[in-house]
């Protein structure tokens, strides 16, 4: 979870900036080390948080129902208006329900949540990783874990110009993007992430 936590250093968080909201997943969802959007609310407790949950090694991936945890139970109830939801779905192999990981992640584009998947390792389904992001270009693979935070961090920028942000106006959302590439703010919208 290293790369997570760096991820998340690198965000203003408070209940007002960045939030984050984290489920893992494999035969089910793991409820019990799941957080929500405003569970904490400063960077030092949210990568606590993370720190404390521990690696779950399974025979079965339920990226389905992770995702319609993610968004039913994390995401929509916790939305903000002001703000681009943000999903990115993390995994190490393919789901055994296909059908149900595109069923769910279609739900949740159409709740106005920007989906991206990172396939890790080599035994990945392209197309389950396509269907789960919705285009192409918020498709990531990286071979480690290692390697996910520099392929996350080097893109963060392109992520934000990328992102639909329809409550902004034009203003609002360039003055957002440009903060970001200069460096002069962290962010002004929700992160969501989400991990396998």
């Amino acid at each position: 979870m290293d790369f997570v936590k760096s991820i998340v250093t690198t965000f203003d968080v408070s209940p007002q900036r960045a939030r984050f909201s984290v489920i893992t997943y494999g035969r089910g969802t793991y409820d019990d080390t799941a957080f929500g959007l405003d569970a904490y609310t400063d960077e030092v407790d949210v990568v606590n948080a993370i720190t404390n949950i521990p690696y779950t090694a399974g025979d079965y991936t339920d990226t389905g129902l992770g995702i319609k945890f993610m968004r039913e139970k994390q995401m929509l109830p916790k939305q903000r208006a002001h703000a681009a939801h943000i999903a990115i779905v993390m995994t190490d192999g393919q789901s055994q329900n296909s059908a149900k990981t595109q069923k769910e992640a279609a739900k949740s584009r159409d709740a106005g949540i920007n989906m991206f998947a990172v396939g890790v390792g080599l035994t990945l389904s392209q197309k389950e990783l396509l269907d789960i992001a919705g285009d192409q270009d918020r498709v990531y693979t990286v071979d480690d874990y290692k390697a996910c935070t520099i392929v996350i961090m080097n893109k963060r920028c392109l992520h934000y110009e990328e992102i639909s942000m329809p409550r902004l106006t034009e203003n609002q959302r360039l003055r957002a993007v440009g903060m970001l590439e200069t460096g002069m703010a962290k962010n002004e919208v929700a992160r969501h992430f989400w991990v396998h």
